[in-house]
């Protein structure tokens, strides 16, 4: 299937994942002293009937756009995830980071802090507990903690690099589970190719998916999915 029109869907997705996220609304008591009385339950409830029926209108605009049922677009909206944006961390769970590295360096893993015990220094500890009134200090620190996970990260891609073939070979083989899902969830067709990047790569290149890729390829460029992988691959490496 093919959207042609991607905005409507869009809408449509968060629409629904804003009536699920939000909860009925109910008649509440205005607590004393308030400035802004409850809100009526009959207000309420007209504004969730306005949602439902902004949600009912999108689904049938998309549908319709992609001639397809409605049934079709609801099962592709259920299917829809969100990402939620990672949450910085902590001044606090910043102090805590610095002092099991200042207890635990060098240690071995046997004899190192439990975290529950440096939690408990942390807080005995003034001085590091004072630098969380202290703007500027808790900005560097913030800073040097950010540039301690950067390359922590960059450590670990390191390291993974020499277990990628293992690691990707797994990966691949889920790339074909994941096409056949799709496929069966959607009635949408994909194609993957896989393929060496560089000469040093130990990746084998291969292709994944569903739906007529073979003769697409054949009579459009008049080769073969499998040539085709070949082809990008001596393009990827020379």
């Amino acid at each position: 299937m093919k959207i042609a029109s991607w905005w409507p869907l869009a809408q449509l997705i968060w629409c629904s994942q804003r009536l699920v996220l939000s909860p009925p609304s109910q008649d509440r008591a205005t607590p004393t002293g308030s400035a802004h009385p409850a809100q009526p339950a009959s207000t309420a409830q007209t504004s969730e009937s306005q949602d439902a029926g902004n949600q009912e209108a999108l689904l049938e605009k998309v549908a319709t756009e992609n001639n397809i049922t409605s049934a079709h677009v609801k099962k592709l909206v259920s299917q829809a995830s969100y990402l939620k944006p990672k949450k910085a961390a902590s001044d606090y769970n910043i102090l805590v980071h610095f002092k099991a590295k200042e207890l635990n360096d060098g240690r071995p893993a046997g004899a190192r802090y439990a975290m529950k015990d440096i939690h408990a220094m942390v807080k005995e500890d003034e001085d590091l507990m004072g630098i969380q009134n202290n703007k500027e200090a808790m900005a560097e620190l913030r800073d040097k903690y950010d540039e301690e996970k950067a390359d922590t990260q960059v450590t670990a891609t390191r390291v993974s690099k020499r277990a990628a073939a293992k690691f990707i070979a797994g990966k691949i083989d889920g790339f074909q589970q994941e096409a056949n899902f799709i496929a069966k969830a959607t009635d949408a067709v994909c194609f993957r190719v896989v393929a060496c990047g560089t000469f040093e790569s130990s990746i084998q290149s291969g292709y994944f998916g569903r739906g007529p890729v073979d003769d697409f390829l054949w009579n459009t460029f008049n080769v073969g999915v499998q040539e085709f992988t070949y082809l990008f691959q001596d393009y990827c490496c020379t």
